[in-house]
C-alpha cells in the first residue's frame, strides 16, 4: 500500500480500493494481511464480519481499536519489550529522563499512546520525523534534553541515508539509545527487537488451519 511514505489520508483511501480490486480480481481462499494500515482501510472497511477469511500480523497493541476481532478474522498483535530496554539502559545514565523519536506516521503515534496506556512509559520528549533532514535535528535535540532516547523506527523518513545516519549517530549521540526493531540496531547503544519471522510463521500455520476447516474466530 505504499502508506508510511504517502501518509495523506486520500491516498490511503485510494491505495486500499487499489488493492480491493485486486483481491475481488484474485478470489482468495483466505486473505493474510499485515499492519495497521491494511486493517484500518481494507479490513475495516471492505471485510468486516464478510465470508472471507482474514488472518493479520503486525497490528501494534491493540485490535480492538478497529472494533476486532470480526467474526472471519484472527491475528497476531504486535507489542514492544520497551520497558526491559529501558530497564537495561538504565545502567548507563544517571538520570531518567525519556525521548522518543520515529518516523512521522499512524503506526508510530499509535506506538507512543500505547506507550503510556499500556505500559506506563512516560517520554518527557517525543519527536516524530517527516525527513532525514528533520530526524537529524530532533535525534541532536534529544542529547541535550533526556537521558535515555529510544529511537523506534525509520520507516517512512523521506530521504533516509544509511551510511549518513551512521556517521551521525556516532558523531552525536551522547546519551545511551535503545532500539525495539532489528535494522535500527545500528544507530543504537542496545535493542530488545521483534522477530518479524514469527509472526509470519504463526499467520502461515492458522492459515493452514483455516484451509484445512477452522474457522477463523
Amino acid at each position: 500500500m505504499d502508506t508510511k511514505r504517502n501518509p495523506e489520508e486520500e491516498f490511503k483511501k485510494s491505495a486500499a480500493m487499489r488493492a480491493r480490486a485486486e483481491i475481488e480480481s484474485f478470489k482468495p481462499d483466505v486473505l493474510l494481511v499485515s499492519d495497521d494500515n491494511a486493517f484500518k482501510y481494507i479490513v475495516k472497511e471492505y471485510y468486516r464480519d464478510a465470508a472471507l477469511p482474514v488472518v493479520f500480523s503486525g497490528l501494534n497493541w491493540d485490535a480492538s481499536i478497529y472494533e476486532a476481532p470480526y467474526q472471519n478474522t484472527t491475528g497476531m498483535v504486535e507489542v514492544s519489550l520497551t520497558n526491559q530496554i529501558i530497564d537495561h539502559l538504565k545502567v548507563f545514565t544517571k538520570g531518567n529522563r525519556l525521548g522518543y523519536i520515529s518516523a512521522d506516521n499512524e503506526t508510530e503515534r499509535k506506538n507512543l499512546v500505547y506507550y503510556g496506556t499500556l505500559l506506563n512509559i512516560k517520554f518527557d520528549k517525543a519527536y516524530f520525523a517527516k525527513d532525514f533532514s528533520q530526524w537529524k535535528q530532533q535525534f541532536r535535540q534529544l542529547q541535550k534534553e533526556v537521558d535515555i532516547v529510544i529511537f523506534e523506527n525509520n520507516a517512512g523518513i523521506a530521504g533516509w541515508n544509511e551510511a549518513e545516519a551512521e556517521s551521525f549517530v556516532l558523531a552525536e549521540t551522547k546519551v545511551p539509545v535503545g532500539a525495539t526493531n532489528d535494522w535500527i540496531m545500528k544507530y543504537a547503544l542496545l535493542g530488545i527487537t521483534k522477530i518479524p519471522e514469527e509472526q509470519g510463521q504463526w499467520q502461515a500455520e492458522a492459515v493452514l488451519q483455516i484451509l484445512d476447516g477452522a474457522s477463523p474466530s
